[in-house]
């Protein structure tokens, strides 16, 4: 859970990666393009209303989502 800023930890990313939040209802609400060989990135959530998100992250044609909890 969080409740201001998260930070992502990439590990063996060489490629560009599309970062995106969805709200409950597919809505993005945060996106960002990474450069290939970042590891942390660190983004401010404050501004989301307390729920459950998702985390997607698009690297060439593999997608992985996780969820988030911001309370």
């Amino acid at each position: 859970p969080t409740s201001g800023q998260f930070t992502l930890d990439i590990e063996g990313a060489s490629n560009a990666m599309q970062l995106s939040i969805l709200d409950p209802a597919g809505r993005v609400v945060y996106t960002d393009v990474l450069s290939g060989g970042t590891t942390k990135h660190t983004m401010g959530l404050s501004h989301l209303a307390a729920g459950l998100y998702h985390v997607q992250l698009i690297v060439g044609e593999t997608s992985i989502t996780e969820k988030l909890f911001v309370r």
